[in-house]
């Protein structure tokens, strides 16, 4: 949910042209750029923790994975300017979206349930996408550019950026880079958690630092047509796995000594072309190519072998297409095709080095290597408005993936021997959905669709640890589906504006990771299809402008949101792995009359998690007694100090309440002194 006076005009994630935010049949929102620098994030994950249906679940401090609707990792889908981010090697939690730099984000637009006709596989839960800056020409040439300097108190976090923004000769410029240094993370000192701290209250290790760079330039090659580029680039070092590091009542003893992501490297280069014409037949065209370069290398010292490194190293080269047409058909009658395709090869190897022997023995990497993932999609959607004030939406895609890669006779324990899999998974989806506009301010709408997941090479074909032992390949996976009926009710108007949902999911052959058997100590898993499961979910929101600013005196607001999301494993008789409890927000906010400068004050509570699967009692991320209930005072407030330097500052859990967002590796920050300033020249 937005706040108050920031209300989203435009939604491009779904569907794909800019329309008013009541009308789409979905849950939805979006992260405007004014919001962006309101909340301060030190990274990308950490703007989406007040979205209303959105959690974010960290595995360390350089983590980020956001659940919607109960899903998360590579059951929700990660977009970048509405083109695939999630690739094969996606595993349930990931750190991916925090690879993508805060800087360079204009905004982000989050779709709460199914969005695979649009996009295809992985888009179970919902869908994010970062939308990137760029400059439009204006036929002006002009130079300018900003710096950004942030602090946080709660990791001594220091985040700096030098930005471009430019139009020469017809082309418009975007450049910036971005260096983080993120200390240790306090926790709070009020609280019941899991994970150990020192005497300084620092969980030890969470700290790494990152570099962020990224261009674009845009021209308009007539009053119809623009072409543009851009290249984002971000490199961290040093990121821990800090839930295998630091001791906990699960694991007194950390299993590793060292367990790094070192370096962690995304490269996306992206090159578009688009045709707005509105009032012809064709009325828009995008063609986008994109490639795709994500680089990881993992480092491992064991408790148990201090004298040996293992040595993980995987490398992806991604090029991908999308072609969208959106044709108008009448005035009120719109259709929109797409063709969509990525092709995926992981190269991926592993190293033992032993310190004491001075040896260096290759093995099999995680994933098979030059193992080949290939997605493609064509789709079509049809939106009509039937009656006065009635508008249904009706979209089919076929997807299909296909995987190759040998593994070569491996074997591990009685597992085995997996050889060469050569297969294509391929599905229809659909979704129908009514919206109907009950007055000027006020939408109703009902939908009914299909998400799909085909099996990613995780999945598939790993071959090392995870968070509760060691994972095993399994060739024989099926892809998971849902069935997902929705209703909600949007209204926007003057002085209040709010929305309600809620929804039914219904999975069938859901993926989860499942015991196979124990060898040395060491429980080993594999993935698959675990049966049927239901997950229900409600979302509520609003605002309300309790007083109107009259030229002089601020504007005055309130606004709550609360959502919820339970699920059942019908197969198993046990809840579904990962769900977060339910949470809510509630804040008070003065905005000045010209809208220079805002004050904040907000409190968010979130309720203990005990419905626990087999899966979450193995993860030592989990307490035996599952998720404390939690909550947070906060306030925030920003102005301008002189012409083009505004001044913004916060604290965070002002109570220094010690506290873990369920599904974590670490425990959330405690008292957290934020200061933000930024300079425009």
């Amino acid at each position: 949910m937005q706040e108050p006076g920031r209300l989203p005009d435009l939604v491009v994630t779904a569907p794909p042209d800019p329309e008013s935010i009541l009308a789409p049949a979905q849950a939805n929102s979006t992260v405007e750029p004014r919001t962006i620098r309101e909340r301060m994030p030190q990274t990308t994950p950490d703007v989406l923790d007040q979205e209303l249906g959105v959690v974010v679940q960290k595995t360390n401090q350089g983590g980020g994975s956001p659940v919607v609707r109960g899903r998360t990792g590579k059951e929700t889908l990660l977009l970048i300017d509405g083109q695939r981010f999630n690739d094969a090697t996606f595993r349930r939690n990931t750190q991916y979206l925090n690879t993508i730099d805060i800087g360079a984000v204009d905004r982000i637009e989050v779709v709460r349930g199914p969005a695979s006709v649009l996009h295809g596989s992985d888009a179970m839960g919902g869908s994010v996408n970062v939308i990137t800056s760029r400059r439009d020409p204006t036929g002006t040439d002009a130079i300018g550019g900003h710096a950004v300097g942030k602090f946080e108190s709660a990791n001594l976090g220091l985040v700096g950026r030098l930005g471009l923004d430019a139009e020469v000769g017809g082309f418009g410029f975007t450049a910036g880079s971005t260096y983080k240094r993120l200390d240790d993370l306090r926790a709070g000192s009020h609280g019941n958690p899991i994970g150990a701290v020192d005497i300084d209250g620092r969980q030890v290790p969470t700290a790494y630092d990152e570099i962020d760079f990224d261009f674009s330039v845009t021209t308009r090659l007539n009053s119809t047509d623009t072409i543009d580029f851009l290249v984002l680039y971000s490199r961290q070092e040093d990121v821990p796995r800090s839930d295998v590091l630091i001791a906990n009542e699960n694991q007194p003893v950390p299993p590793d000594l060292v367990r790094d992501f070192d370096p962690q490297v995304m490269r996306w280069y992206q090159a578009r072309f688009r045709h707005v014409n509105p009032g012809l037949l064709l009325e828009r065209l995008d063609v986008t190519l994109t490639f795709n370069n994500p680089e990881e290398v993992r480092k491992r010292v064991q408790t148990s072998s201090p004298q040996v490194m293992t040595v993980e190293e995987d490398e992806s080269v991604i090029p991908g297409m999308r072609a969208q047409a959106t044709f108008a058909v009448a005035g009120k009658h719109h259709v929109v095709t797409g063709i969509e395709a990525n092709h995926q090869t992981v190269h991926s190897s592993r190293y033992r080095v032993d310190s004491v022997a001075g040896t260096v023995t290759p093995q099999a990497g995680r994933f098979p290597d030059d193992a080949v993932y290939a997605s493609y999609g064509v789709y079509v959607q049809d939106e009509c408005e039937v009656a006065d004030g009635w508008t249904w939406t009706n979209g089919l895609r076929w997807s299909a993936c296909y995987t190759k890669f040998d593994l070569g006779g491996l074997t591990v324990g009685p597992a085995g021997p997996f050889g060469e899999l050569s297969e294509t998974f391929s599905d229809w989806t659909f979704a129908t959905a009514l919206s109907v506009r009950l007055d000027e301010h006020t939408h109703a709408y009902g939908s009914f669709s299909k998400g799909f997941r085909a099996p990613n090479l995780d999945d598939l074909a790993v071959l090392g640890d995870f968070s509760s032992g060691e994972r095993i390949p399994n060739l024989d996976v099926d892809p998971e589906t849902v069935l997902v009926p929705e209703i909600g009710l949007k209204h926007r108007s003057a002085r209040f504006r709010g929305e309600c949902c809620t929804a039914v999911a219904f999975y069938d052959d859901l993926l989860d990771s499942v015991f196979a058997f124990s060898q040395g100590g060491t429980d080993f898993f594999v993935v698959d299809n675990i049966g049927r499961a239901t997950i229900w979910s409600a979302e509520v929101g609003g605002a309300w402008v309790a007083s109107e600013s009259d030229g002089l005196m601020p504007e005055h607001s309130i606004y709550a949101q609360a959502f919820g999301n339970i699920g059942h494993n019908s197969t198993a008789n046990e809840p579904v792995s990962k769900v977060p409890p339910p949470q809510a927000e509630v804040g008070w906010r003065l905005d000045a009359a010209d809208g220079s400068w805002f004050a904040q004050a907000y409190c968010v509570v979130a309720m203990p998690q005990n419905r626990l699967s087999a899966a979450d009692r193995a993860d030592p991320r989990f307490s035996v007694d599952g998720t404390s209930g939690w909550w947070t005072v906060n306030v925030r407030s920003g102005l301008p100090l002189d012409d083009g330097v505004r001044l913004t500052m916060g604290i965070e859990n002002m109570f220094d309440q010690r506290y873990r967002v369920h599904g974590s590796g670490i425990d959330a920050p405690g008292f957290n002194a934020v200061v933000q300033m930024e300079i425009e020249f």
